[in-house]
């Protein structure tokens, strides 16, 4: 079962919003809209999977840039005093994260592949401790790397970072975590050839 976070509720794991606009047109129905430090924090979701770490998971989401200013921009994160986590998109917009150990220093995947503004895009991350992490776009594999021995969670949409990454600028639609790891045909579903699918199609 996915925990998910998502603006048309109805879900167990809905995260807890702060300051981040509701209800605007989405890529599928409604979605949230940031700007500033408002941010949703999904610790509540993301403690649903703690069981699961440090085994393996997947994160996913439709996310739409207004504009890139040239400074990284947070998707997810996980704020901590010696180093961030998560998926940005870094100041050369490029899709770029960070994957925390349980114990040790963070592991820096920097993919290389350019973020388009202006347009909805499905991004996808599944690691497996000890195994490999994968990054996807719009359904595609375009980086993988090997993981951490252990993983943890994230737990927060935007919002500015301790370490200075500035919050998204712009949409967030459809966020699913899952306590497995979905499969290249899987991921690919979810785009459903552009068109997407609701998280809650993948248990």
């Amino acid at each position: 079962m996915a925990s998910v976070i998502d603006s048309v509720g109805g879900n167990d794991n809905d995260g807890v919003n702060d300051g981040a606009t509701i209800g605007v047109s989405g890529k599928i129905l409604t979605a949230y809209d940031f700007s500033s430090n408002n941010h949703v924090d999904i610790s509540g979701a993301s403690s649903t999977l703690n069981n699961s770490f440090p085994g393996a998971y997947t994160m996913s989401a439709w996310v739409y840039l207004d504009e890139h200013t040239g400074s990284y921009k947070n998707v997810f994160f996980q704020d901590a005093t010696n180093g961030d986590r998560g998926w940005w998109i870094d100041n050369n917009g490029k899709i770029f994260a960070q994957v925390a150990p349980q114990t040790g220093s963070t592991v820096n995947y920097s993919t290389g592949v350019s973020f388009a503004s202006g347009a909805w895009i499905h991004i996808g991350m599944t690691a497996v401790a000890n195994g490999t992490t994968f990054f996807y776009v719009n359904g595609s594999a375009v980086y993988n790397s090997s993981s951490p021995a252990t993983l943890r969670d994230t737990y927060t949409i935007s919002g500015i970072s301790h370490m200075g990454a500035q919050p998204w600028n712009g949409k967030i639609d459809e966020v699913g975590i899952w306590s497995r790891v979905l499969s290249g045909d899987e991921m690919l579903s979810l785009t459903n050839a552009g068109a997407g699918l609701p998280f809650s199609s993948m248990s």
